[in-house]
């Protein structure tokens, strides 16, 4: 996982639009945050829920990497699928389990490197332009909406995640 000063340094350093270029910085910090706070827990802490009808830090993980290629590529003017994702990753992420930290720690080291591949299309055209919105009834948003939207939403599960290792931490302490 790239240390987070070097996530936001490298990105500005690039051709990317601006604005993209911004949120990729952000969006590089949370997944290294949320990195950080898988690190140090056991296999066992990754499927756990701290009450019933909660996530796990498996369902958090794999929600917030699924929604963050989905919108991500929609503000980028990709066009990924709206119904593959609304029914298909998004769902599937909301059933995920038997995952090893590592396999999660891998899973974030890859989004990290291949979502530059997805902001590098935006212009100011894909900001401009309007998509519907994939889930509820906000109707269509642009695709800066979309972009700050995605940032937003992955900062709050990257908080949630830190908290769900505290909780791990305090409910755990032999294991922890």
């Amino acid at each position: 996982i790239v240390a987070r000063a070097d996530s936001a340094a490298v990105v500005f350093n690039s051709r990317m639009h601006p604005t993209y270029a911004a949120a990729l910085a952000v969006t590089r910090v949370a997944l290294s945050d949320i990195d950080l706070a898988l690190a140090d827990l056991p296999d066992e802490a990754v499927d756990w829920a701290p009450a019933p009808g909660t996530n796990s830090a498996t369902v958090l993980v794999r929600h917030s990497l699924t929604a963050i290629r989905f919108l991500a590529g929609t503000a980028s003017g990709l066009k990924p699928d709206r119904q593959a994702y609304i029914s298909g990753d998004r769902v599937e992420a909301f059933k995920a389990s038997g995952a090893t930290t590592a396999s999660l720690r891998a899973e974030i080291a890859d989004a990290i490197e291949k979502l530059p591949g997805l902001y590098e299309h935006g212009d100011e055209t894909s900001l401009a332009a309007v998509t519907p919105w994939p889930l509820g009834d906000l109707g269509p948003q642009n695709g800066a909406f979309l972009l700050i939207h995605s940032v937003g939403h992955l900062r709050e599960h990257a908080g949630h995640l830190g908290l769900m290792r505290d909780l791990w931490v305090a409910a755990h302490p032999a294991r922890g």
